[in-house]
């Protein structure tokens, strides 16, 4: 058997069962008869509903069905058919299952009058078979009547209750049957059923206790004379009054847990009131029909009210509040974007009804959200309701405007509503952020004044939930705007990239006279002890020496931002390690130039100025190893023109030459590692910046280029993250550069202690001379000259530190091919060739 059969079938089963379930237990004639109407059913359809036949559509059926209830003389039951149809729909089942049962009901043959009479003896409440008022109105004796009767008023009723969801309705019912203290007609039930609709108790129709909370049912009332039918009926109608209570308590009032108030929970609970105000007009319409009693002989074109045309009168406002109540519920403890985004859910239903009404409360809900992106797009304001927006401001006021564009708002990802992507959210965000931006940072409220009277802001105040199109390209033209205006005032007003080049020139030594004059005038003050350095000196210092160079003629707010930094120094750290240069910004520069970055340049700036300290001890060796020879030189001459011989003073010459060897091998290296930082490192950054401000479009963009340029300073200068150990082989290798001078000084105090011997022995000689007498005297002892035992000494010292230098150098060389850039290959043949040069020579 097919699935369609098979349904069929069940349908059928539950018609003869359901007009049964009323007989007496012990009732054998009942079991038979109900075997042979089964039989019967399943006979007639199989033969009269063949393939062909069921070809037919489900209006021809229909029109047969009131047609052969007409001929039958039952009153109402056209109406009644429409309803079944109705039920039938609404219940879900199969179009086959569905044409199949009514074409059953429309031609169900005439029982026997035996089977009749058999299955109608057996009913426990006799009077409600006989009643007129049962379940098609009454039934012609001796025909099809009581089987089509018990058929349609039982089997169709428990296919038509499924999907009432939470609704109880409650029908204090007897065994024996009800008791009756007063009757109740049909038109009266039509007033308490609209009544209960309205969730107003009546004189029939009450709510329970816990109906009030929205969780309860209806009752009808126990002493009030109203058919079984009409008890099922006027349930099954009260289900639109608990819905009414439920959806009016969410409409009236804040959700269970207390959730705050926000301009999006209520225009959602506005919405819900609108849609009750549909109802109420309805309902009135209904009270207007209700008031006109049914014309003599039951006109089906009278406008009078039944409890059947009720329940095809509120079948759709029934659908509706259900589907309000259930988004109520759902929403019930959100608020904001949460809100939205959980009712854009329930919207995505594939039930045209549900889905158009959810589409309207979105709708509604969908606005202040709107608003909330108007205002923040062209104000750069935000929600007062936390929770409402998915742009939030920082929770922590402390951070200032210096934090504002980095962390002073962010995007909350579960209140973004879906019809706006990421992409967007993000746009959104940096738009408003610039707003706020030129308002706290630079001072500049110009342009949020001219974008809210713009007509991009105009339109967006026209916008409606899910015109996504629209909202991207305002959001695409008032960012651009914003972005290029916010861009413009760095780049001109504040002169962004004139303070990066002064920051290159100064902090990075890159002019030269300039850092010439400063070494110059700071060298001394430098090579003592850090503690006795005053800041106020070293300021004159760097003044002077801005005044020695062509730095005075620099634009006077960039000499002003220039400053003297100390670091905090130990007892045995000297002025060359305490000491550097910074460059001093404000708002709106320090949002790029932030403290990060100034400590960038700062780690720079360090190996630039260690390799600037190198070079001048370097020359401080050089002026030393001269001075050296022309007092050797000197001391030669002189020693010869008195007939004096000067101990060790030929062998200096040879430790000269190796000083000197030793001296030009770093002074190469320090020589190629500043032309390598300053050339290659720094101009070639410095390019690759200036290049990619031209293409800079938005603040991101501009610090995004400006991160790029310290990451290529860093990286180029061997200072990146994995070159730790690289880092630490050139600190040492730069630290041997400075061992030099000291023993070279303590050389030069032995040659000028010999020189100042043989002047003095010179100075005795023309003084005995002029006291005519003899120059020299057996009493004069020999010259001391330069003690070779302290030569030695030092000659150890110089020998262990070329080899020390030799060594780090090496190494530092050998760490190069692995752990730097490929830039550095310059530098590597420059260093290469260094050592070949000085191993001939």
């Amino acid at each position: 058997m097919s699935a369609v059969n098979r349904q069929t079938a069940e349908l059928l089963q539950r018609l003869v069962d359901g007009s049964l379930a009323g007989c007496s237990d012990d009732s054998a004639a009942v079991e038979a008869a109900a075997r042979r109407v089964l039989t019967l059913a399943l006979k007639t359809f199989n033969q009269a509903f063949a393939v062909p036949q069921l070809q037919q559509d489900e209006h021809t059926v229909m029109y047969n069905l009131r047609r052969r209830l007409a001929q039958l003389g039952h009153a109402g039951g056209a109406a009644r058919a429409d309803e079944l149809q109705l039920r039938l729909v609404m219940s879900g089942y199969d179009p086959g299952a569905r044409l199949g049962l009514l074409s059953l009901l429309a031609q169900l043959p005439t029982l026997a009058p035996g089977e009749v009479a058999a299955a109608s003896s057996s009913w426990r409440d006799p009077q409600q078979a006989a009643a007129p008022g049962g379940a098609l109105g009454g039934a012609a004796e001796g025909t099809q009547g009581p089987a089509l009767q018990r058929a349609w008023g039982r089997g169709a009723l428990a296919a038509s209750t499924a999907g009432a969801g939470g609704w109880r309705g409650r029908s204090r019912l007897a065994e024996a049957g009800p008791r009756t203290d007063f009757e109740v007609s049909e038109a009266e039930l039509v007033r308490e059923v609209l009544c209960a609709c309205q969730a107003v108790d009546g004189r029939v129709i009450r709510y329970s206790g816990a109906a009030a909370g929205g969780r309860g049912g209806a009752e009808i009332a126990p002493e009030a004379g109203v058919p079984l039918v009409h008890r099922q009926a006027v349930l099954r109608l009260c289900e639109l009054g608990w819905l009414f209570r439920r959806v009016r308590s969410h409409a009236q009032g804040g959700p269970p847990g207390g959730v705050g108030e926000g301009a999006i929970r209520r225009a959602f609970r506005a919405a819900l009131q609108r849609e009750l105000a549909g109802l109420y007009q309805l309902l009135a319409h209904l009270d207007s029909l209700a008031a006109h009693p049914p014309p003599p002989g039951g006109d089906a074109r009278a406008p009078y009210l039944t409890l059947r045309r009720l329940e095809v009168w509120l079948a759709e406002p029934t659908l509706r509040l259900r589907t309000l109540a259930a988004l109520a519920d759902q929403v019930a403890g959100l608020a904001g974007g949460e809100l939205v985004a959980a009712t854009d859910a329930a919207a995505q239903h594939g039930q045209p009804a549900v889905r158009s009404t959810v589409e309207r409360c979105l709708l509604h809900a969908g606005a202040p959200l709107l608003e909330m992106v108007r205002r923040w797009l062209f104000e750069g304001r935000l929600a007062n309701a936390p929770g409402d927006f998915f742009i939030t401001a920082s929770p922590d006021p402390c951070k200032g405007a210096g934090a504002l564009w980095r962390s002073g708002y962010r995007l909350e990802d579960t209140l973004r509503p879906p019809f706006i992507p990421p992409a967007l959210a993000h746009k959104l965000l940096r738009a408003g952020k610039s707003l706020n931006f030129l308002r706290e940072c630079c001072g500049d409220v110009v342009l949020a004044q001219g974008l809210a009277r713009t007509t991009m802001a105009a339109a967006a105040a026209q916008l409606s939930y899910g015109q996504t199109a629209d909202l991207e390209a305002l959001v695409d033209a008032a960012a651009a705007g914003i972005d290029r205006h916010v861009t413009s005032v760095l780049l001109g007003k504040h002169r962004f990239v004139a303070h990066c080049d002064a920051i290159k020139r100064y902090l990075l030594l890159g002019q030269g006279d300039f850092v010439a004059a400063l070494m110059e005038g700071l060298g001394e003050s430098l090579g003592g002890r850090a503690g006795g350095l005053s800041e106020y000196t070293l300021a004159g210092r760097l003044d002077a020496a801005v005044r020695a160079s062509s730095a005075q003629f620099d634009d006077p707010d960039t000499l002003a931002r220039l400053r003297i930094r100390l670091a905090r120094a130990t007892a045995s750290e000297t002025g060359w390690d305490v000491f550097s240069l910074r460059y001093a910004v404000d708002e709106p520069l320090a949002t790029v130039l932030t403290a990060a970055a100034e400590a960038a340049y700062q780690r720079v700036a360090a190996l630039l100025w260690a390799l600037k300290r190198a070079e001048h001890s370097l020359g401080a060796a050089w002026l030393l190893l001269n001075a050296m020879q022309r007092q050797l030189a000197r001391l030669a001459a002189r020693a010869r023109a008195e007939g004096l011989v000067c101990p060790g003073a030929e062998g200096m010459w040879a430790e000269l030459r190796r000083a000197h060897a030793t001296r030009s091998e770093m002074a190469h290296l320090a020589g190629n590692l500043q032309a390598y930082l300053m050339c290659e490192v720094l101009e070639r950054a410095w390019a690759a910046f200036t290049a990619r401000l031209a293409s800079v479009t938005d603040l991101d963009g501009l610090i995004g280029a400006h991160a790029a340029y310290l990451g290529e300073l860093q990286s180029g200068a061997l200072l990146g993250e994995g070159d730790a150990e690289l880092q630490r082989e050139l600190s040492l290798l730069l630290r041997t550069l400075l061992l030099l001078t000291p023993p070279l000084r303590r050389l030069h105090l032995l040659v000028e202690g010999a020189a100042a011997e043989v002047a003095a022995r010179s100075a005795a000689a023309a003084q005995r001379t002029a006291l005519r007498q003899w120059a020299s005297s057996e009493a004069d002892a020999p010259l001391l000259g330069i003690p070779q035992g302290e030569v030695a000494e030092v000659r150890g010292v110089l020998a262990g530190l070329a080899t020390e230098y030799a060594t780090r150098l090496r190494t530092f060389v050998a760490l190069l091919p692995t752990q730097t850039p490929v830039d550095l290959n310059f530098l590597l043949f420059r260093l290469e060739a260094g050592k070949g040069d000085a191993a001939a020579s």
